[in-house]
């Protein structure tokens, strides 16, 4: 791994783990506020994921880039929300993120969050105009959901229709 690998290593986990101070040194020694590694993978995605606020308003403040696209088609817009961090998805809506951009699997933002059950979000997409979802698309996220909530926790069918039942804000 080169010296700038490293070092764009450094920033990105700087980014994730909330440390301002670091991320500010690391972008004033020269390092492109867009960099991203061979997945993809970028600052404002990885600050955008965990929440951290102040990190995500300096990128956007350093003309980061909303729209750029990890290997797998995600946004920060998309992580944010897969997450569950409401405020920094109004903060990248209003930065000027895309907000029916699609991951690779041909899922946007409002898919995503549905799909981890983050109503918060869910409701400030559609506040901002975010396509809505085709019925198809509802029973194939309430079909994943429900992998995903551990299916072990329906006994019988009529547990898993009052699940389907109780996501019926999608």
């Amino acid at each position: 791994m080169s010296k700038r690998d490293e070092f764009r290593d450094e920033f990105f986990v700087a980014c994730w783990k909330g440390r301002i101070d670091c991320v500010r040194d690391i972008l004033k020694n020269g390092m492109d506020v867009n960099c991203q590694n061979g997945f993809g993978a970028h600052a404002l995605l990885c600050s955008s994921s965990q929440g951290h606020k102040e990190i995500v308003e300096m990128l956007i403040n350093m003309k980061a880039n909303t729209e750029l696209k990890t290997k797998y088609g995600a946004t920060p817009l998309i992580a944010a929300c897969e997450t569950g961090h409401t405020e920094i998805a109004e903060i990248l809506i209003k930065s000027g993120a895309n907000i029916n951009a699609c991951d690779i699997g041909g899922r946007n933002a409002l898919e995503t969050a549905s799909l981890r059950g983050k109503k918060e979000v869910v409701e400030l997409l559609k506040k901002y105009g975010s396509e809505e979802i085709s019925e198809d698309k509802k029973l194939e996220i309430k079909i994943l959901a429900a992998y995903f909530y551990d299916s072990k926790q329906f006994k019988n069918e009529d547990h898993l229709r009052e699940f389907y039942k109780e996501m019926d804000w999608i």
